[in-house]
């Protein structure tokens, strides 16, 4: 077994960029988990997908991989916020993106002839990180969404840049958009 310091976005850079978390990856057989500690206190564990060489596919399940952890992020994001504050609306609204998003990733797989979640657990079989162990007010939960964006962001971003196929690219280039979108209404709240 592999253990070495990562980016988020890649188990094969040496070091997280400025500002950035570190990031602990491990290969455990044919996929590595990354383990970091968040500036609150709290942990998260995701699985990455392995590759070697750039392959559009897996950067795309890669994105999706994100997508759903984003989906378990939300739900507990949603519970610390008083249903009549601004920012539960903004998280009912990314929630319902993050499903659409989610569908349409596993939509254009299954069209490239790829069984994504044959080699990724889905929502059900994920432990999501208790990512407030305690209280939490809007302005943490909004900082660590904002965060979480703007990670898969990053990610998306570098998924579109490998993507031959016409509508891989349509796709990630729409939750691209969408992803600031919710970025900037984050950062108004």
């Amino acid at each position: 077994m592999t253990t070495r310091a990562c980016t988020f976005t890649s188990p094969h850079q040496a070091a997280p960029p400025p500002g950035e978390p570190e990031v602990h990856c491990q290969r455990v057989d044919s996929v590595w988990l990354s383990r970091r500690k968040e500036p609150d206190g709290s942990r998260v564990i995701s699985l990455m997908s392995t590759t070697d060489s750039p392959d559009p596919t897996a950067a795309l399940n890669e994105v999706l991989s994100e997508v759903i952890d984003m989906v378990l992020d939300v739900k507990q994001a949603h519970l610390k916020v008083p249903k009549s504050h601004a920012l539960y609306g903004e998280l009912d609204r990314l929630f319902e993106d993050l499903k659409d998003w989610a569908g349409l990733l596993l939509d254009e797989d299954r069209q490239l002839g790829v069984s994504p979640l044959g080699s990724m657990p889905s929502v059900a079989g994920r432990i999501p990180p208790n990512l407030w162990p305690g209280a939490a007010n809007d302005e943490e939960v909004s900082r660590v969404v904002g965060q979480h964006l703007g990670r898969l962001t990053k990610h998306v971003t570098a998924a579109l840049a490998e993507q031959e196929d016409e509508g891989a690219r349509s796709i990630l280039a729409d939750v691209e958009q969408g992803l600031l979108a919710h970025r900037r209404a984050l950062s108004q709240i």
